[in-house]
C-alpha cells in the first residue's frame, strides 16, 4: 500500500536547519525534473499543491512519525471476490507503462527497474481505461522503515504494495477483487502468505484489505529525528495461521531497531 506520512502540517522542529530542508527540497525538484515527473506533478496538483508535497517530503528526511498496520493473508484460505462487470485483471505489458506513470506520477525508469527485478505490476482495465494497479514483490519489497529501505522476504511470502484506484472507478470493489484473485494465483504457484501494510489513519484502505481477507498482524511505528530512526513492532491479538505467524515474526526480526 502507499506510504503516507502522519506528520503533515506540523511545524519544523526546533534545532533543525531550515537551509538544509530547502536544499533537500531543491534536490527533489531537480530529481523530478530529470525523471520527467515535474510537469506531470504540476498539472495534477498545481504549483501550490506540488510545493507543499515537496516541502513535506524534504522535511520527512529529518523529522517523521508514521504508524502502519501490517496485514497478512493466508493464501490457503482466500475467498474469491467477483470483479465488477466490464473489468479485466491482467499483468502489465511494456505498452502500459506510459499510462501507469502518467496516472501515478511514477518514473518510467523506476517502473522498468522494478519489473526487471522480478516484481509484478498488475492492472485492472475497464474498456480502454486503466482503473486500478498494484505491485507484487516476491524477493524483496520497498519499506521505508527498513534500514536499507528494502525488506528481504522469506520463501513463501510475497508483498502487496502501491495499490492505486483511479478516481472515476472507486467504490466498485475493484481493489479487493483484484487482491483476492492475485492471492489465489500466488497460492497456486507455491506462496503461502501475502503481506501488506496500511497507514493506521487510512480507514478506507484498512476496511478494503480486511474485506479481502487480510488480518491485522502487528502495529509498526517509525520515528525519525535527524539521522536517528527507531522502529518498533507490536504484535496484535489476532488468531493467525502458523504461516502468517511466521511472516509476522520475520517482520519483527527484520524491521525492529533503534
Amino acid at each position: 500500500m502507499q506510504d503516507r506520512s502522519t506528520e503533515s502540517g506540523a511545524p519544523t522542529p526546533a534545532g533543525f536547519d531550515r537551509d538544509l530542508l530547502l536544499k533537500a527540497a531543491y534536490h527533489f525538484c531537480i530529481d523530478w525534473l530529470k525523471r520527467g515527473r515535474l510537469a506531470r506533478a504540476v498539472r495534477r496538483r498545481g504549483v501550490a499543491g506540488l510545493a507543499r508535497q515537496i516541502a513535506l517530503r524534504a522535511r520527512g528526511l529529518f523529522y517523521l512519525d508514521e504508524e502502519h498496520i501490517w496485514y497478512t493473508l493466508a493464501l490457503s484460505r482466500v475467498d474469491r471476490l467477483p470483479l465488477a462487470e466490464g473489468y479485466e485483471l491482467r499483468l502489465a505489458t511494456d505498452r502500459d507503462l506510459d499510462e501507469v506513470c502518467e496516472l501515478t506520477m511514477s518514473s518510467i525508469d523506476d517502473v522498468r527497474a522494478r519489473r526487471a527485478d522480478g516484481a509484478q505490476l498488475w492492472l485492472v482495465v475497464g474498456g480502454p481505461e486503466l482503473a486500478f494497479l498494484c505491485w507484487i514483490f516476491s524477493r524483496a519489497t520497498p519499506v521505508r522503515a527498513a534500514a536499507s529501505r528494502m525488506l528481504e522476504l522469506p520463501p513463501g511470502v510475497a508483498c502487496l504494495e502501491d495499490s492505486f484506484t483511479a478516481a472515476s472507478h472507486r467504490g466498485r470493489g475493484i481493489a479487493g477483487a483484484a487482491w483476492a484473485a492475485i492471492g489465489e494465483g500466488l497460492g497456486v504457484t507455491g506462496f503461502e502468505v501475502l503481506i501488506t501494510k496500511v497507514e493506521v489513519e487510512n480507514g478506507p484502505s484498512r476496511r478494503a484489505v480486511e474485506k479481502a481477507g487480510f488480518r491485522e498482524a502487528c502495529l509498526m511505528r517509525l520515528r525519525r529525528r535527524g539521522r536517528r530512526e527507531t522502529v518498533t513492532l507490536e504484535r496484535l491479538p489476532t488468531q493467525l495461521t502458523p504461516e502468517e505467524q511466521g511472516a509476522e515474526g520475520h517482520l519483527e526480526r527484520s524491521l525492529r531497531r533503534g
